[in-house]
Order: C-alpha cells, then structure tokens, then sequence
C-alpha cells in the first residue's frame, strides 16, 4: 500500500480563513490523478506539498482509502483509519442492476443514478415528486452493502406512512420501533424500553428501521440518552449504513436537543429529505450542511459570512450577506427539481369564499375583539401573543366551539352547502383546520357523509388506514384533519377539492397542505377553496399569508416571539 503523508495546518490558497489538509506522498501517476481530481486542491511547489480545504474530508478518504495515512495529528490519522476498516466491506457491484418494484419516473431515476455519485447530499424536490420512493430505491439497491437503513421521521405521524411505502416500493422488510402487537391484535406504540430492546434485537431480514425524531432524544431514568448511543454504535460500525432523515428542515436548531442528536448519527451514506426551501433563512442551512459533511465551520465563522448582525449588543441577525456563494455551496450537495419542470399536472385553482356573519355570531365576535383590546398591552408582553386571538379566529370559523348556544356558524353552513354539492358532482374532498375542536364540529355538520378524521388524537397506524380509505374506497370521499397532522406527509390525490375552514400562518404550510391532492397520481384539476369571514381576522390573516416581501419573511418564522408581536399588532392594527 502506497503511504500518504497529512497534516492539518493553515489554509493558505484554499481558503483565506480556517485550516487546511496538506498531502504528501511519493510520485505515483494514479495518486497524482487523484488530486488532481480535486477541483481546489492547490500544489505547494517548495514544499512538495497539495494544500486540500478542510470541507473536503470525505472526499479525501475515499481517494485515499487504499492508501496507509500517516498524521502527525493521531486524531486524523485514527479517524482515516477508521473510516477505512468501517468501509472496507463495502463492494460495488458494478455489473448489479437494481430492480425498481414500482415504475419510476424519469426524475427519479436521475437521482438514482446521482446517488451513485453522491454518498451524502439533500433531497429537496418540490412536494409531490416522490422524494419517499426516491430514497427507499436508493437505499434498497445498495442492501449488499450494509445490514440496515435508518428512517428517522421529522413528524411522528408518519413512520406509518413510511412503512406503506415501503411495502409498496421494495421488497424489503421494514421495523418500526417499538411498535408491538397486544392481546387484541391492535399494533400499539411501546415507550422508550421497548424501541430500545428493539433496537439490540435486531435480525438480519429487518433492512429499513424506521422511528420518530423523538426517539433521538428520549432518555431514561438516569436522565441519560437512552437510544441515541446505541443508534450512535450501529451507524459508527457500519451496521446501519444509510440513514434517511424526512422533514430534515425541523432539525435546523443548532440548539434543539434533536438539532444535536442528528450528529451522532454518522453513517456513510446519508440522506436528508425536505420540500421546504431553506434560503429562506441563511442560518436554516447550517446545522444541514455540518451534518452532510459539506462544512466544519464553526456557527460564529458561518454567522460572520453570511449573516449582518446588529440590534441590541450587535449580535441580533438583521439581514444577509453572500447568498449567492451560500447557494453555491447548498447546490453542490443539494439536488432539487420542481413540479412544474418534470411533471405535467393539472392545474390548481384557488378560490377565496366569502362569507357574511349572522347578528349573533358578529356580537360574540366582537364581544372577544374587545377583550383583547383591552389586554392589548399585556398580550404583547407575552411570549406567544398570537395564542391570544385562537378564540377570536374560532369565532368565525365554527362558534359553536366557545357555547352551543352560539351555533355552528356562518362559515361551517356554507362549508355544508358545499360539499354536500361536491359529494353530489362525484368528487372527493380534503378540508383543513388548525384546531381539533374545529375538526369535531366539521365531522359533526358533514356526518351525512361519513367523514373520515385525521388529527393528532388518533394513534399514527389509524391515520394511515384513514389515509388508505380515502384514497381507495369510492365511498369514502370526505376526509378532514389539522394541518399539523394532515398537511404534511400523506398523498390524498383522491380528493380534487380542497377546503381551508382557516389558515395556516404562512403560505408554506398552505401550499404544502393543499399539495397532499395536487402531486404524482393527480389526474384532475385541483380547486382550493379559502372560507373568509367577512369583516374579522379571516381577511387580515389572508392578506398575510399572501403578502410577499418583508411580510412574507416575517411569516416563515411565526415560532419566534418577536415575529409573534409584529403580526399582531399588524392584524390587530388593521380591524
């Protein structure tokens, strides 16, 4: 084996900040075409030395995973040495071809084949395009490599649906952890022990092992991780050599117990899935691209590049700086296609409702109004002030919530009137709200129709068969939910109506809502339907969520208390 000599020491070419890897070795053609490969490797003349940034870690072990490393920093050493006895099982069956299940379509086979090239990169197609197939074919044809592949669900609700896609996708077996059957014959979900024992017993048939990104975090008594190290092991030896990561963007927090938990997850290949744009917010992208291997930068490096900071004690975010080589960066490891580049949907049409409160509801509306007003002070010292006006949004949505006495409302008679005409035209129908009170009383008003209910109060394996019923059973064309356990996740393409009771807070979660209908297997037009309450908040609210520009920006980060104040006062402002 050919000896490659490499020492960490100051960027001097590559970069104008940070460290750098510096290769040395004897004169060999192959070796030196190698580096050459690199395309920021610079040669050090008088020291007979190539100078490699520091980003490209990976890359320089697998051109060198041949080779005998030897560092001067044992740490480097260990770590290539280690990489290489963790590899070297993994044989590329060139002449193997991979047996897709079910058709793909031609975007899908293209990031097929990118992932032949690209052992770690961020799946961030539109919604829609089967990012769930994508990653179980990328996965499955390379089972002769490793023994299993981690799915690690960004929403808890989901690992069911992960499961049927896995069953329809491959021919793979599949364990969700800690889910068992009781004496009944009902799946339920186990607590921490369970997924634990699951997770050490595990048998080779199991190929794709698939959690919440809660299991990351769990502890046990000793206040210890409970899970994760054993996760941690599996990854490091290369039993799990693959892990998925759906919904990646609700790992951004570089401070969230689960933003950390991410990094112990260290497998060869990896594969982050998200349909949400990320340079909405610069810094959304960092804890992603530490994770894929694509920077080591520390937070502070990455801040002071991209971000201008000032407001109270200079170190607020108040802007960006350098977003076109941040782009740059996060399409070197991103692949991402949209809709309407490689598929030939239908159209999606929007249609706002307005709707005209009776005397009644306009008094109890009001009635809430006032309150606010005046607490107004006090609401805006709070940490959550948009919790504050729910009662007030309720009131216009389905009154009925805060005193039967007050009735279903205008909004929920005109919903009625509605499908009852949708159901009659032979057409299904998705409708959304943001609270499961409201759902109750839309599966109350809408029970002519036997409406079936996805929220958070269900177990996840009966929202899946909801789900499935939907979309296979002609008799079941009404389905409602929250578009917190709903809106994300399932395809419901059996449905071509779409009904928002109320909105989300953004266009984001809207549109990634009202796309459960409008993606592969849709074959007709797709008509959402927006019911506004004339004269309330429903119109203020609305106005948001399709405002562009600073408003726009303000609403992608509606968690932050801040953020909270300022739409407040803007809705409160305007009514």
């Amino acid at each position: 084996m050919e000896i490659v000599y490499i020492i960490v020491s100051r960027a001097r070419y590559t970069k104008k900040r940070g460290r750098a890897f510096y290769v040395m070795f004897k004169h060999n053609k192959e070796l030196l075409e190698r580096i050459q490969n690199f395309t920021k490797a610079y040669y050090h003349m008088s020291v007979d030395m190539w100078e490699v940034p520091i980003k490209e870690k990976d890359e320089l072990k697998y051109a060198f995973s041949d080779c005998t490393i030897v560092s001067s920093d044992k740490k480097i050493e260990e770590e290539f040495h280690y990489y290489q006895e963790r590899h070297k099982n993994i044989i590329e069956d060139e002449n193997k071809v991979y047996k897709f299940k079910t058709k793909p379509f031609s975007h899908q086979i293209q990031s097929f084949e990118y992932a032949k090239y690209n052992n770690r990169f961020l799946l961030a197609d539109d919604m829609g395009l089967g990012k769930t197939k994508q990653s179980l074919d990328i996965a499955a044809s390379r089972k002769h490599q490793f023994k299993h592949t981690l799915i690690v669900c960004g929403v808890n609700g989901l690992k069911w649906n992960w499961a049927t896609e896995v069953k329809k996708h491959t021919n793979e077996n599949y364990k969700i952890l800690g889910v068992y059957q009781n004496t009944k014959g009902r799946y339920v979900q186990g607590g921490t022990k369970k997924k634990l024992e699951d997770l050490q017993n595990l048998d080779d048939d199991t190929f794709f092992i698939i959690t919440n990104s809660e299991t990351l975090t769990a502890k046990n008594k000793k206040k210890e991780y409970a899970i994760l190290p054993e996760l941690a092991h599996l990854t490091r030896s290369g039993q799990i050599g693959m892990v998925i990561i759906d919904e990646i963007h609700k790992m951004k927090s570089t401070k969230s117990q689960v933003g950390k938990a991410i990094h112990e997850l260290d497998s060869y290949y990896k594969l982050a899935l998200t349909g949400t744009p990320l340079l909405n917010e610069a810094l959304d992208l960092y804890n992603i691209l530490i994770w894929l291997g694509e920077t080591t930068e520390t937070l502070t490096a990455f801040k002071y590049k991209y971000c201008i900071q000032g407001g109270f004690g200079g170190r607020q975010v108040i802007g960006y700086k350098n977003l076109n080589e941040l782009k740059e960066r996060l399409d070197s490891i991103q692949l991402r296609r949209l809709r309407d580049e490689v598929l030939d949907l239908p159209p999606k049409i929007h249609h706002d409702i307005p709707v005209v409160m009776s005397s009644k509801q306009k008094k109890l509306y009001q009635k809430i109004k006032t309150q606010i007003l005046e607490d107004y002070e006090e609401i805006l010292k709070s940490p959550n002030p948009l919790t504050k006006i729910i009662r007030l949004r309720q009131a216009t949505s389905y009154p009925a919530v805060l005193g039967e006495e007050y009735g279903i409302g205008a909004k929920m008679e005109a919903v009625k009137d509605s499908v009852d005409e949708i159901i009659a035209r032979g057409h299904g129908v998705v409708i959304f709200s943001n609270w499961t009170s409201v759902t109750d009383g839309i599966r109350d008003t809408l029970k002519e129709h036997n409406p079936l209910v996805v929220t958070g109060d269900e177990p996840d394996e009966e929202r899946q068969k909801s789900v499935e019923e939907f979309q296979n059973n002609e008799e079941r064309n009404v389905i409602i939910g929250t578009i917190g356990a709903m809106g994300t996740g399932y395809t419901l393409t059996n449905g071509n109506y779409v009904i928002f009771v109320d909105e989300p807070w953004n266009q984001g979660n809207k549109s990634q809502a009202e796309d459960r209908t409008h993606r592969m297997g849709t074959t007709k037009p797709v008509s959402v339907l927006t019911f506004i309450t004339k004269d309330t908040i429903d119109e203020d609210i609305n106005e948001l969520v399709k405002s562009k520009g600073e408003l726009g920006d303000m609403l992608v980060n509606e968690d932050d208390p801040i953020t909270q104040r300022e739409i407040f006062k803007k809705i409160l402002d305007v009514k």
